[in-house]
């Protein structure tokens, strides 16, 4: 059974809109239809949200038809692959990507999250993140 979910954006509200709604971080793949490396990385992409789809939020941005989203991105280089995490960009790849790349990503991202969960667990702020490198949260 398939749970592949992969957003369409258009515009800045289509991305608010879905990030908002996602849980977790969310990846995007800015792509063009004339791009051989996007091409290629597409399929990786899917098999990565299929995988991921229920703790990563998987969107993709055709650069072609929403130049305003790619604008706001600097996207100056097709494929690039971006990590949004809490309103910011916290992790960047530009170029052909695996589907091990794409995981390693989405991996990252993940545990970035729990990492800050776990700070707000344990009180936030500074004395929480001391905490959670110190392993006293556990």
């Amino acid at each position: 059974m398939s749970h592949l979910m992969i957003h369409e954006l258009h515009t800045r509200e289509d991305l608010v809109r879905v990030v908002d709604e996602g849980s977790g971080p969310a990846l995007i793949d800015f792509w063009a239809d004339w791009c051989g490396p996007c091409k290629a990385t597409a399929p990786h992409f899917a098999a990565a949200a299929e995988r991921y789809g229920e703790k990563v939020t998987f969107c993709k941005v055709d650069t072609e038809n929403a130049r305003e989203l790619a604008a706001a991105f600097n996207i100056r280089s097709l494929p690039t692959l971006a990590v949004l995490q809490d309103g910011e960009v916290v992790d960047v790849h530009i170029g052909a990507a695996t589907q091990k790349t794409i995981e390693s990503l989405a991996d990252r991202a993940l545990a970035r999250a729990e990492r800050t969960e776990r700070v707000e667990a344990a009180g936030g702020g500074l004395k929480g993140r001391f905490k959670v490198m110190l392993g006293l949260d556990q």
